[in-house]
């Protein structure tokens, strides 16, 4: 009994470091003299019930991995044994909106987990689905001015967020709509960049760049006039980082390393070669730089612009993620980008932005 209390004390201390893989070793060993296999016991309920499950595990290194997928029956799943680890649920049920759980059971037990799936009649394409729930912040210690330097539990709400970030062509749209005196207030601030050259067909797919964080609000305004009933608006910093990394374990979205030399590079980043002028990929043309929830971009192509003070000072407005005129050290999931007032023309070659909606 004694050693086994002593491994359940080395096990939280390894989990307070961020020592996830030495905590997991101490609670198998600890199962281990209990006589017992480790297991997790995994129930689901959906509303409505009858959602088919699939569950794959993650594997995580420097790129995640995710086995072949198992079939797990149908909602409401009672006591499904899985061994301690990363696993990626998904449930599916006609006419709602596919949810992906990125789940870290690490700890044998059980574990009870209850969703409501949202009708997909009315959701648009392009976005997917980040369910409420806890999640852990922080905790990287090489990011830039994270959140939270420490692992922090907050709860955040379910919430919509756009595969992809807004293109030049959708931009141009909304430009085009807009009274003359409004679009020049919110053209991109690029120079030498015209508003044809948002249409071209080698740059519509591209992230618009340049586009302050007033000029993406107004943007949001106008796309909710053409979706009756949804309110789009930017993603707020905790949000964007859940859906970047839904495990602490990683630390970009493609897992927990960067390698200048892999082929194809993880991310649209600026050793790509960039020019005088905004040297950025199509959106989603990079598939290693996705999410486990299947968000891409969130590591290179664009900055992005997101809801949130830095420092509580109102001042100061926050983009995220990597770019193609940036260097790794913003690339992290942690990492954020205060803008102080009057700095946007440093930044605006990067500063893109994606939609959300609750």
């Amino acid at each position: 009994l004694l050693a086994r209390e002593l491994l359940e004390i080395l096990a939280a201390a390894a989990e307070r470091q961020g020592q996830d893989a030495i905590a997991a070793a101490w609670r198998s060993e600890e199962s281990q003299l209990a006589g017992q296999a480790p297991e997790v016991s995994l129930s689901l309920k959906t509303q409505p019930s009858g959602a088919k499950v699939t569950l794959r595990r993650i594997t995580l290194g420097p790129r995640w991995s995710a086995a072949e997928e198992s079939a797990g029956g149908t909602t409401p799943l009672e006591d499904r044994a899985l061994s301690p680890g990363h696993y990626l649920v998904e449930l599916q049920a006609p006419g709602h909106v596919t949810l992906r759980l990125p789940l870290r059971l690490l700890e044998p037990g059980p574990r009870a987990l209850e969703f409501e799936l949202p009708s997909a009649q009315e959701v648009p394409p392009g976005f997917v689905y980040v369910p409420p729930g806890p999640f852990l912040v922080g905790g990287d210690p090489e990011a830039v001015r994270p959140l939270a330097q420490r692992r922090q539990e907050f709860w955040v709400g379910g919430v919509f967020v756009a595969e992809r970030e807004v293109t030049m062509g959708e931009y141009a749209a909304f430009l085009e709509a807009l009274p003359k005196s409004e679009r020049d207030r919110h053209r991109p601030r690029i120079e030498g960049l015209q508003t044809a050259d948002l249409v071209r067909a080698d740059r519509s797919d591209h992230p618009m760049v340049g586009v302050s964080i007033e000029s993406a609000r107004a943007y949001c305004r106008w796309r909710s006039q053409s979706d009756p009933g949804i309110s789009y608006r930017l993603p707020t910093d905790l949000e964007w980082e859940k859906a970047a990394r839904p495990f602490p374990e990683l630390v970009f979205p493609w897992g927990t390393s960067f390698d200048f030399t892999a082929a194809p590079p993880a991310a649209w980043l600026h050793q790509l070669g960039p020019g005088p002028k905004p040297s950025t990929a199509p959106c989603g043309s990079h598939p290693l730089d996705r999410s486990l929830y299947g968000v891409f971009d969130l590591g290179g192509n664009a900055s992005e612009w997101v809801e949130g003070e830095f420092g509580g000072d109102r001042r100061f407005h926050v983009l995220r993620g990597g770019s193609w005129l940036r260097s790794p050290e913003l690339v992290r999931s942690t990492s954020r980008d205060p803008v102080a007032p009057g700095q946007f023309l440093g930044v605006a070659p990067r500063a893109g932005f994606r939609l959300a909606f609750d």
